[in-house]
């Protein structure tokens, strides 16, 4: 089913008009709900899709929580929860039936495997057993529940045998995985380093707490398997002790930092993505600047930020002490302004270096490719067709705030 609706995104209606060359009759929008612009674009996306005719079949977090908000922006839509998306396929096969087609088969193992080009997107569990204040995505997902490693063991080894050359494992929180059924994410990034072939792996998101877990058999992975971008995604999310404590958060400032000297430690260049939530229910300037300077003094490659956003049926969207949107704004800016310095610097370092780089995907700007160092460094390429999906070792002539450029 992946190879031919392809995930894109939140959404896969380009895929289906990729996958047939005849009319298309059906969209399908995976919805995602974090914030509340989210949720705007999501439901400004599904009326636009139903205006042209098709079937709309939408699934995803707003599938689970929000389905009346769904349901009052295009009434006769299909909401398909999450845990029923088995069901998608033979959806998409009675749509094609009814117009007088059935030129495919598809079943739901296949469905579960995103492929986009030369990288495959594995979900490797689902749900987590965090309790932050602030996350509609918990309410939406439910408790965590790991996948059998042998499933994505054999995901990965057919998206390897179709040409990925990156697999991206992902999850609520990958450090979380194995917890409830017996095994660890270290054993499963052994097997997966295991397959033949030459390929890299993106670990995404862990949360402190679920990386804390079994962090020397983490780092000990990490350093023995070149197959592993030398990359982290482990949100911060505050600076402030007191903040970390609102948002039920389960760890400390001092924790989280253990664990990033931990990894810096056995690998020095690893990357470091982290995330920041500005604007929290009580935050005072002081806890503002703890933030400021703990990212200055950790330097994260990158820095997602967001502005709090209340969400139904979350704790926060009841607490009080709310900070006023022009300062939440302006906490943002000097956040922005700080993450782009960093960046900046760390890749100012690596201008006039050889790099082994794995190019995938095409870049942003026409005329141009997209690749990543083994530590996940962002190097944007001219565009050239026959280093699309290979390693090549590239001089990194120069760099933007937020990348570097590289000549073959």
């Amino acid at each position: 089913m992946a190879t031919r609706l392809g995930f894109l995104g939140f959404e896969v209606r380009q895929g289906i008009h990729a996958a047939f060359e005849h009319e298309v009759y059906a969209s399908v929008v995976y919805t995602c709900t974090v914030i509340e612009s989210t949720q705007i674009k999501m439901l400004r996306r599904l009326i636009e899709l139903a205006q042209d005719g098709r079937r709309l079949i939408v699934t995803g977090c707003m599938a689970n929580v929000q389905a009346e908000l769904i349901l009052e922006a295009v009434s006769d839509a299909c909401v398909v929860k999450i845990e029923d998306q088995f069901t998608i396929p033979s959806l998409l096969a009675d749509v094609e039936e009814q117009n007088g087609k059935r030129d495919w088969e598809a079943g739901a193992k296949e469905f579960q495997v995103a492929m986009d080009g030369k990288v495959a997107t594995i979900p490797i569990s689902k749900g987590c057993t965090g309790k932050c204040t602030y996350c509609i995505t918990r309410l939406a997902r439910g408790a965590h529940q790991s996948q059998e490693p042998g499933a994505i063991i054999e995901k990965a080894r057919q998206a390897i045998k179709g040409g990925a050359m990156e697999i991206r494992l992902t999850s609520q929180d990958n450090g979380l995985y194995g917890n409830d059924i017996g095994t660890s994410l270290a054993e499963l990034l052994e097997e997966v380093c295991s397959i033949p072939g030459e390929f890299r792996v993106r670990v995404g998101m862990m949360n402190p707490t679920g990386a804390l877990r079994d962090i020397n058999a983490l780092v000990d992975v990490f350093s023995r398997h070149e197959k592993l971008f030398r990359f982290l995604h482990i949100p911060l999310q505050s600076g402030s002790g007191r903040i970390l404590q609102a948002m039920s958060r389960n760890y400390d400032v001092e924790q989280f930092c253990k664990l990033i000297r931990i990894f810096r430690k056995a690998l020095p260049d690893i990357s470091l993505a982290t995330d920041i939530i500005t604007g929290f229910p009580g935050e005072r300037d002081e806890d503002h600047h703890a933030s400021m300077k703990l990212l200055q003094e950790l330097k994260p490659a990158s820095i997602n930020i967001t502005r709090f956003s209340s969400r139904p049926g979350t704790v926060a969207a009841n607490l009080p002490d709310r900070v006023q949107g022009v300062v939440s704004k302006q906490r943002s800016r000097e956040l922005t302004s700080l993450r782009l310095e960093l960046s900046r610097k760390g890749l100012e370092g690596m201008v006039g270096s050889i790099q082994r780089v794995l190019v995938v995907e095409p870049g942003i700007r026409p005329g141009t490719l997209l690749g990543r160092t083994d530590a996940y460094r962002p190097v944007v390429l001219p565009y050239n067709p026959k280093i699309l999906g290979t390693f090549q070792d590239i001089r990194i002539v120069g760099n933007s705030d937020v990348c570097l450029i590289g000549e073959d």
